[in-house]
């Protein structure tokens, strides 16, 4: 299968677990894909973005900027739009996320939200992160939010306060 926009071939108990990392952020679903595929293939495409990651020494989550993220998700937009079933499954996936500040924001407005929201506060590391792939009115959009707030309910709200405020102003940044 092709790496990037062909089907997956993944099995449902992986499919499984990609619903339960990504719809519920379910660690536990996630330390399993990381088992499964954290491997020298997936080091190298991110660092194809930019994010400097290496298990062994920086723990289960890559840290990443928000322009390596939205990079990334510039490379899922292009698969989740296509028409296979697996492609289908996917978006469906990141539209149907049990947490999102982006979708809280927008949800409202007829704004359709495809992202994944995260957050974390270790008493080392602080940050409330949502990304994703936002359409209406036949536009799509890309919207990256990544802070160093703690995961609290002030942070959520600042991240939800701020989708809002990003995507009003959408109409200044082109035409």
């Amino acid at each position: 299968t092709h790496p990037v926009y062909g089907e997956t071939g993944l099995l449902d108990d992986e499919k499984s677990a990609v619903e339960g990392a990504v719809k519920w952020s379910s660690s536990s679903d996630y330390y399993t894909l990381n088992e499964q595929y954290n491997n020298d293939a997936y080091a190298q495409w991110l660092s194809s973005y930019g994010v400097k990651y290496k298990s062994a020494t920086d723990g289960d989550y890559p840290s990443m900027s928000a322009s390596s993220l939205a990079g990334i998700w510039a490379e899922i937009y292009p698969y989740i739009q296509g028409s296979s079933d697996t492609q289908k499954w996917l978006s469906g996936v990141f539209g149907a996320t049990d947490t999102s500040f982006i979708r809280e924001a927008l949800g409202e407005s007829g704004v359709t939200v495809r992202d994944t929201a995260g957050w974390i506060s270790d008493g080392e590391t602080d940050a409330v992160v949502d990304a994703g792939i936002l359409s209406k009115d036949g536009r799509d959009y890309l919207m990256v939010i990544a802070t160093g707030l703690r995961d609290s309910d002030k942070g959520h709200q600042y991240v939800i306060d701020l989708a809002q405020t990003l995507f009003n102003t959408r109409g200044l940044l082109g035409p």
